[in-house]
């Protein structure tokens, strides 16, 4: 079987980023197998609910009216009829394991007169008058409540605003708040729980009827929980992925190593390349070789020498056409009787000498009769060539003492 020539640089280079590849890829599994990393868990330590609630029934002066005595909740009152208001307060707090239990509770009134309606609603003063004072508790129980009962004068808080309102020499709309604070501390097991909770009703003064805001916090569970780390499970997947990539890169490795051999690069093909990238543009290709006796020749240091000459001349740069890069190593400027010459010469290229290349084309030009050469693969015909290039013919130089030169036809 016949092995892939490769350039040595490429295939070198080649078969090392596949022994990273597979070296990283080895690192990876191995770490990924060992060690699959953790998981960031929340487990619950401890389960408990805990509510705060208000209810509230309002009762009637003897009227015409209402027959009953009393009126539920969420309903329009007449202030008139209205005779007191019934609240009761509560808290619970329920735990799924015995704990430590403290804290204390308060039941407030808050009168409050102001100005305006919602959002800019301006409180212009306000009364706080304790109804039930603050009173700590503590059990050690799964289990705790407290309720308290707490009737409501509304006249009596009339009255109150409509003397604060008198000393004060401004009118304000006055309303009543009565809330029940609580403040819970339980010590388990698994640690400690703090909770605040507010219940609260809300009653406007002052005016012909009104209804009752009512604010309390609804029952849900809720959970004291910690963080665990959780070690994750083997990803079979991405190893199989990582086994997969280890495979493919092997399988390259051996290609190279077996099936491609390495190749020297061609300084000298390497370098023409760069020229005919560069300065491929200005370049004018010629069938056969050029005749240029010593005395009317210069060699030029580099390619760009070269072409500095052919911008200041206005002139192009010719060489000779050859299929084998190697061969298109000359390149001349033609100006009247004076030729510029650059050959690129590589220390250890080996290349056609020019002596061999005026052998190989001597045949040529003494098939052109006249020493007409082709400028061009595409022209075949002698008349064609005539609007490029023409020069004297080897056998005229020969028998002239002072040969001839050629002359580019356009310029």
């Amino acid at each position: 079987m016949k092995k892939k020539q490769l350039r040595r640089d490429i295939r070198l280079g080649s078969m090392i980023l596949c022994i990273v590849i597979i070296g990283a890829l080895t690192i990876i599994s191995c770490v990924k197998y060992k060690y699959p990393g953790f998981n960031e868990e929340k487990v619950a330590l401890y389960r408990y609910e805990s509510q705060g609630k208000v209810n509230y029934d309002v009762f009637l002066n003897p009227n015409s009216l209402y027959d009953k005595r009393s009126l539920g909740e969420d309903q329009v009152y007449l202030s008139n009829l209205v005779d007191s208001i019934d609240t009761t307060y509560s808290y619970s707090f329920t735990g799924e394991r015995e704990a430590e239990i403290k804290g204390y509770y308060e039941i407030l009134a808050v009168i409050e007169g102001y100005s305006g309606e919602g959002d800019e609603r301006t409180t212009l003063w306000k009364k706080e008058i304790p109804l039930f004072a603050k009173t700590s508790f503590e059990a050690t129980d799964k289990k705790f409540s407290v309720t308290k009962k707490i009737p409501l004068k509304l006249a009596n808080f009339n009255d109150f605003a409509k003397k604060v309102s008198e000393e004060i020499k401004v009118n304000t709309q006055a309303k009543i708040t009565t809330l029940m604070n609580v403040e819970l501390s339980a010590k388990t097991d698994k640690g400690v729980i703090e909770k605040k909770s507010t219940s609260s009703i809300e009653v406007p003064l002052a005016g012909s009827y009104f209804k009752i805001i009512k604010k309390q916090s609804e029952t849900k569970p809720e959970v004291l929980e910690d963080v665990k780390q959780v070690q994750r499970s083997i990803d079979m997947k991405l190893l199989t992925l990582l086994g997969t990539g280890i495979g493919i890169s092997v399988v390259a490795l051996l290609i190279l190593l077996f099936g491609t051999q390495s190749v020297k690069v061609d300084i000298l093909t390497k370098k023409l390349k760069q020229i005919f990238k560069k300065h491929g543009t200005r370049l004018v290709a010629l069938n056969s070789e050029i005749a240029a006796t010593s005395e009317h020749q210069s060699k030029v240091h580099s390619m760009e020498d070269l072409v500095r000459i052919s911008d200041e001349l206005g002139k192009p740069i010719i060489y000779k056409h050859s299929y084998d890069y190697k061969e298109n190593s000359k390149f001349w400027v033609i100006d009247e009787a004076r030729f510029y010459i650059f050959e690129l010469e590589v220390a250890g290229a080996k290349g056609p000498s020019l002596k061999d290349r005026v052998k190989t084309n001597g045949a040529k030009e003494r098939e052109t009769g006249d020493g007409v050469f082709l400028g061009d693969d595409n022209r075949t015909t002698q008349e064609e060539s005539k609007n490029d290039f023409s020069i004297v013919s080897e056998s005229k130089r020969k028998n002239d003492k002072h040969p001839k030169v050629g002359t580019w036809a356009n310029l």
